[in-house]
């Protein structure tokens, strides 16, 4: 019995494994992507927190009046005087210490016109390290660094 020639192409069976190994490869991809986009985001979090830092100070000098940078905890947001709030990814914890304030008032820490701030600093605390962030009364100045675990 003689078998006819095969012309070229795929069978069926072939092309079905081919779809089935892409798909497999294309969820892999896809999570270690969002696990890269998020451990991106944790990472860049503090020079984010520490540049609105920056800019509120800036901004009270140029404007030659109080700016204010207030923290709402639990939502792990902060906010510019009335800017729209920026929220940190959720893996993040942080311990925020200021000046103090009245019960009722939001946390916050206050730049001045003449540069100086009403001080402190804020702990944020990341799977492997911990980072701070140290805004100086004196100075308004904010600066970022390793905290220790």
């Amino acid at each position: 019995m003689a078998v006819a020639p095969r012309h070229g192409g795929f069978t069926l069976f072939e092309m079905l494994a081919v779809m089935a190994l892409v798909a497999i490869a294309c969820t892999l991809l896809g999570t270690a992507a969002a696990r890269g986009l998020a451990g991106a985001r944790e990472r860049q979090a503090p020079g984010e927190l520490l540049q609105e830092l920056r800019e509120a100070r800036v901004q009270a000098r140029r404007e030659r009046q109080r700016v204010s940078v207030y923290f709402d905890v639990p939502a792990l947001c902060y906010r510019r005087g009335t800017h729209k709030p920026r929220c940190l990814p959720a893996s993040l914890q942080w311990h925020i210490q200021v000046a103090a304030t009245p019960a009722v008032a939001e946390p916050a820490i206050h730049f001045y016109p003449d540069g100086s701030s009403s001080g402190g600093n804020v702990r944020l605390r990341m799977a492997d390290r911990e980072q701070r962030i140290d805004v100086s009364w004196l100075t308004g100045v904010a600066s970022l660094g390793m905290a220790r675990l």
